[in-house]
């Protein structure tokens, strides 16, 4: 993903600090805007991060909802896969892929009427959702 980003970052594209892209091979939950987290406090351990783009080192983490992300300086705020699949299936519900649906990538269906959609991102091709909305 990253390389991605770093080839389209020179070009017209952007990478939006407010977007939340689902990355599919990342192994860690990872923001680089603290204003999206809460209770950010030093871990005993760190991370180690490195890509195409950025490579960077934190020990800070913080929770988005009730998910708890490394907080580090990076070029994109990423969500491993992973862990909407366990948030979905946690509630007996599932995280599906539909790619030809008005242009959606991926619908999280966590239960009940929470239902989060990752839109496909037409700059850089990657699922996101905005999370000022």
């Amino acid at each position: 993903m990253f390389s991605r980003i770093r080839r389209l970052a020179t070009s017209t594209a952007t990478i939006k600090m407010n977007y939340l892209y689902l990355d599919t091979c990342s192994t860690d939950d990872f923001m680089c805007n603290p204003v999206y987290l809460t209770g950010v406090h030093k871990s005993n351990e760190s991370l180690r991060l490195h890509t195409n783009a950025v490579n960077t080192t934190t020990d800070k983490k913080g929770y988005l909802g009730s998910t708890l992300f490394w907080l580090g300086q990076g070029s994109a705020s990423v969500v491993k896969i992973k862990t909407l699949e366990e948030l979905c299936h946690k509630n007996g519900e599932s995280l599906s892929y539909h790619s030809r649906r008005d242009e959606r990538a991926f619908i999280a269906d966590s239960g009940g009427d929470y239902v989060v959609i990752f839109h496909k991102c037409h700059d850089i091709d990657f699922p996101f959702i905005n999370l000022d909305e």
